[in-house]
């Protein structure tokens, strides 16, 4: 509506006019601004009720919550336990073999406390020691494992690097013994030692040694693949030892693994030296994958290696061993994990395969 007198009026404000056209236009506008009004008041109390009902509904939630804590807890305070756990002795009708793994030993080699921040000192008296133990200490777990699982059978894992050689310059000019020949002596006197320390009191019935040469005893300046074993001074040892134990079950690897079934679980066996360090992520994605290309060949249950200096245990498939020789400079510029001097102990039992495993603190 517009009025045809006052043209600019648009209804608005009251008009100053007695003009029925322009009062008849400003109760028009005013409805329709009464009417928007009411429908915004319409709208806000719409949303007001509706966050109330939010709030209340959020509220009663909250409540139905706690009073079901109040409940549970009321419930566990007047439960009374009807299960009763009885103490129960083994029954010794399960059986195992266990494993004790020897890599890494370094004999030879020479650490000065000074060279690794004082974590570690080695000489050929302190590996002499570190061996001992490591045999008394097969002895002690395993006779403690008898308490709950017959044990009647050892395999004793030789894996190499069990003397430093003579593979880096810089290890030749600090050597406490630098020759080969001098070290592998010395450390079949040792094995030898261990082996008879085992006969006499370990109560086995059965000892298996399985034995794979290392990348240190090698008397070549690259490793051999295809003659490896011929150009190995620690596997002309293996044989000389093997020679002088007859009663004892030898297994020599005469490519890079040994194969052994334990009870119906295929172990393999070796040193390791085919499994690089893998840089950030480590050896394990790298491991992984070397193993299922094995396995295509040759299907092993568990895998258990050394070379690396690291004890892990890989969950069910693969282990690697710690070494004997402990921390040294080379794990230092290599930024190898610290750890202690390691050796590894496990079982295999015939119904579960790999059961306890105990890393053999020496340090």
């Amino acid at each position: 509506m517009i009025c045809k007198k006052h043209p600019q009026y648009q209804g608005r404000n009251k008009p100053t006019s007695t003009c029925k056209t322009c009062w008849a236009l400003f109760d028009e506008v005013s409805a329709k601004v009464k009417k928007f009004s009411k429908a915004q008041d319409d709208k806000k109390k719409r949303a007001e009720r509706a966050e109330t009902t939010s709030t209340l509904n959020e509220a009663l939630n909250k409540i139905e919550g706690l009073e079901a804590y109040v409940t549970a807890i009321t419930t566990l305070q007047n439960a009374n336990s009807t299960t009763i756990i009885e103490p129960r002795q083994g029954t010794n009708t399960s059986e195992a073999v266990a494993v004790a793994v020897a890599t890494d030993w370094h004999l030879g080699s020479r650490i000065r406390p000074e060279q690794v921040s004082g974590l570690n000192t080695f000489d050929v008296a302190i590996c002499k020691e570190r061996v001992k133990t490591f045999f008394e200490r097969i002895v002690r777990l395993t006779k403690k494992e008898r308490q709950d699982v017959n044990i009647d059978e050892l395999v004793l894992f030789l894996g190499g690097d069990l003397i430093d050689g003579m593979l880096h310059l810089d290890t030749i000019q600090s050597n406490e013994i630098a020759e080969p020949i001098h070290q592998a002596v010395l450390c079949q006197e040792l094995i030898e030692a261990g082996l008879t320390f085992l006969q006499n009191n370990g109560g086995f019935k059965r000892i298996t040694v399985a034995c794979c040469d290392g990348n240190h005893g090698r008397i070549t300046q690259k490793m051999h693949a295809t003659s490896r074993q011929g150009n190995a001074l620690e596997y002309f040892m293996y044989y000389n030892i093997a020679h002088r134990f007859p009663d004892i079950n030898w297994l020599m690897a005469d490519g890079l693994f040994v194969y052994l079934d334990v009870l119906g679980h295929k172990i393999r066996f070796h040193h390791g030296d085919t499994i690089s360090f893998g840089g950030v992520q480590g050896p394990y994605m790298y491991l992984n994958r070397r193993i299922y290309q094995w396995d295509q060949a040759n299907p092993a249950e568990y895998s258990v290696q050394g070379h690396l200096h690291c004890y892990t245990i890989g969950t069910r498939r693969w282990l690697i061993n710690g070494s004997l020789v402990g921390y040294s400079p080379y794990a230092i510029t290599f930024g190898g994990e610290f750890q202690p001097p390691i050796q590894a102990f496990f079982l295999m039992d015939k119904k579960r395969g790999v059961t306890v495993q105990i890393p053999i603190l020496l340090g």
